[in-house]
């Protein structure tokens, strides 16, 4: 009886010591390590995406999407626990919600572009086929002339442009022929380079906790 009730006690110990690990080590994820992360993806968006649209009519510069992209990783879940584990998620492509705000523009030019396109709003879309568009915006939640579709440019859709808009030129989709663009390998990498280090400094935070 003596023996279960100081295995019983020992096992306590070991779950309290467990569960103050997890708990540093949210700790210093959400208020140190993922706001550096997310630091990493945003200079990296910066690097990779603006500054590249030299044509100040386009509607696709990223640097009009810069804000909701930092909103979008803020509102990531970056934290997942499951029973007694905390496990660090880091976006990628394929995970990242490109579904909020106007983000299907920026997931469009990271998942790259095979051959030449303009850019056309709703209302010069209609101008240039006489119907509204079948194809769909962007950004289908906007006013038909704020929303962005990409043509591919070819001897039709430069005639139809020419028709209509004779005195403009074309507004070439800046990153047409464009291949894709991972923007989180870098923070993924630092991540990778760091993880453990980050579990070692919860531990030596608990054990000092623990042991007051």
């Amino acid at each position: 009886m003596v023996q279960k009730s100081a295995l019983a006690k020992v096992r306590n110990t070991v779950n309290k010591f467990d569960k103050l690990i997890n708990e540093k080590y949210i700790d210093n994820l959400e208020y140190y390590y993922i706001p550096i992360i997310q630091d990493i993806i945003i200079r990296e968006y910066d690097a990779e995406l603006v500054g590249r649209v030299t044509d100040r009519r386009s509607k696709t510069n990223p640097i009009f999407y810069r804000d909701e992209f930092q909103q979008g990783l803020l509102d990531f879940e970056w934290i997942e626990e499951e029973k007694d584990k905390v496990i660090l998620v880091t976006p990628e492509t394929d995970t990242f919600n490109w579904r909020q705000g106007r983000l299907r523009i920026i997931e469009n030019i990271v998942e790259g572009t095979i051959g030449r396109f303009m850019e056309v709003n709703g209302e010069q879309y209609l101008s240039m086929y006489n119907k509204n568009p079948i194809i769909q915006p962007f950004d289908g939640g906007v006013p038909i002339k704020e929303r962005i579709y990409t043509l591919r440019i070819t001897i039709d859709t430069t005639r139809r442009w020419r028709n209509a808009f004779p005195r403009d030129a074309i507004i070439e989709y800046p990153f047409s022929n464009q291949p894709p663009i991972n923007l989180f390998d870098s923070a993924n990498t630092y991540v990778n380079e760091n993880i453990n280090k980050w579990i070692e400094e919860a531990i030596k935070d608990a054990t000092k906790e623990i042991k007051k």
